[in-house]
């Protein structure tokens, strides 16, 4: 993950019962294009959630790529072994539901879904955080970085020297290409003016 801003930016508002998770929803809709929706387990972590917590409320998920936890989670956590193998992308957020934290939504923590029908729609800048399929390009870290109001976090962004690699999943064969991360025209002129005049 890449990181342009502090990460105050993320917590300075959270309070002590509030979490956040990057593109937290209900569970039920995902499963005609997510691959992780199953049933069995699904079913297991309501009976769970039920018996433990008294909840009765929709199962959520999210992609685990930002993660703030509140210390009443960890605790909880800690001490406590569960009888199957949930999926973490909604075995989490449906934990935090049923022990009534809350989840926060934050701009700079907003996902990317790959696999989403209407993926296709979302402007190229807000692609920043990515789970799979591909690594965040070059050309739109460069571009939100240098926006007042752009987003700060990228993931998944491959480094390799002075180099910005982009990693592209296409038809199970997996490809890296190779492009220098550059600074923006506009801004790069600015400095040149400002350097030279």
């Amino acid at each position: 993950m890449l990181i342009f801003s502090p990460l105050e930016t993320l917590t300075r508002t959270l309070t002590q019962n509030q979490a956040i998770l990057s593109g937290c929803r209900n569970l039920e809709p995902l499963k005609a294009f997510w691959p992780w929706y199953d049933t069995k387990k699904n079913q297991q972590l309501k009976s769970y959630l039920s018996d433990t917590f008294n909840y009765t409320g929709p199962l959520l998920a999210c992609l685990f790529i930002v993660v703030i936890l509140p210390r009443k989670f960890f605790a909880y956590y800690e001490k406590n072994n569960y009888p199957f193998d949930a999926f973490l992308e909604y075995k989490i957020p449906s934990i935090l539901a049923a022990m009534s934290i809350e989840i926060i939504e934050n701009e700079q923590a907003t996902p990317f879904w790959y696999a989403e029908r209407h993926a296709k729609f979302i402007p190229c800048q807000k692609r920043n955080l990515i789970a799979v399929g591909q690594g965040v390009e070059p050309a739109i870290i460069a571009w939100n970085v240098n926006q007042e109001n752009g987003r700060k976090l990228f993931h998944p962004v491959y480094i390799s020297n002075d180099k910005v690699l982009s990693y592209i999943d296409s038809s199970s064969k997996y490809k890296i290409t190779f492009s220098l991360l550059l600074l923006n025209v506009k801004l790069f002129c600015k400095y040149l003016i400002k350097k030279w005049f």
